[in-house]
């Protein structure tokens, strides 16, 4: 009995399971061609994706060569650019040069142009001063003192500055004592080892103390002295010269008595 009753319900089991089966079988059959159609669609759109994927990578491929080419342009120019801007540079730097070198020529010949100027310049003042010395030594020391005197007191150191010692000693006698100390001292700030060495030259006892302007007064009296005694010898020859020729003078209206 038990056989029968556990016979039973192993059938039972097993044709339960067996309908279920067929349940399945009978769904999937029915959706079988939807399930496919999906599958399609998904294979459709993979295989879209996938040829979108691909144009892309060739799109973006073609926009990095045209970059890249783009990029050795720009490369390119900036070289010539900057070979150009090296070139110019070069150029203007030799220019630069060669003007800069051209300025120094032409500033060294104006400067040789200036040098020679001066140097004529000054040969042409030596000349001058020469014979405007030699003809104040040739005046009388009065008429020269007188001269010096009158111009301006600069004009008249620059000349006696040029003079032997002695002569400007008796020019400066002819003076008036106070033009003369004015002159004696600006010609001591020109020169004034000069006329220190010629007033120690001209003192009659070295040991005695004497100021520069001592030593200078004492030059310039002596010939002064001397100055007054040429001139009443020369007062004295005239003199003797109008005496002389007086007799003459006298004759002269005895013979025109005469006619």
């Amino acid at each position: 009995m038990k056989k029968i009753i556990l016979l039973i319900g192993v059938t039972s089991f097993l044709w339960g399971v067996d309908s279920h089966l067929l349940d399945c079988s009978i769904i999937f059959e029915t959706r079988k061609d939807e399930i496919k159609a999906q599958l399609d669609e998904i294979d459709e759109r993979q295989q879209a994706l996938q040829v979108l994927q691909n144009a892309t990578q060739v799109l973006l491929d073609e926009k990095q060569r045209q970059l890249q080419a783009k990029e050795a342009e720009i490369d390119q120019k900036i070289l010539v650019f900057a070979q150009e801007q090296e070139k110019a540079q070069a150029d203007i730097d030799e220019k630069n040069k060669q003007n800069t070198q051209a300025l120094e020529e032409k500033e060294q010949a104006i400067l040789n142009l200036i040098a020679q100027n001066e140097e004529i310049l000054a040969q042409i003042k030596e000349v001058k001063d020469d014979k405007i010395i030699k003809a104040y030594q040739g005046m009388k020391e009065a008429k020269a003192a007188a001269i010096l005197a009158g111009m301006p007191e600069s004009e008249a150191v620059d000349i006696l500055s040029k003079m032997e010692v002695k002569d400007i000693t008796k020019i400066l006698g002819k003076m008036d004592d106070q033009k003369a100390a004015t002159i004696t001292s600006a010609l001591r700030a020109v020169e004034p080892n000069r006329l220190e060495d010629s007033a120690a030259s001209s003192a009659p006892l070295p040991n005695q103390e004497k100021s520069d302007d001592e030593d200078i007064a004492q030059d310039v009296q002596e010939p002064q002295d001397m100055s007054e005694n040429e001139d009443s010898q020369d007062e004295e020859t005239d003199s003797q010269s109008t005496q002389e020729d007086s007799p003459d003078t006298q004759q002269n209206p005895q013979d025109n008595n005469a006619l």
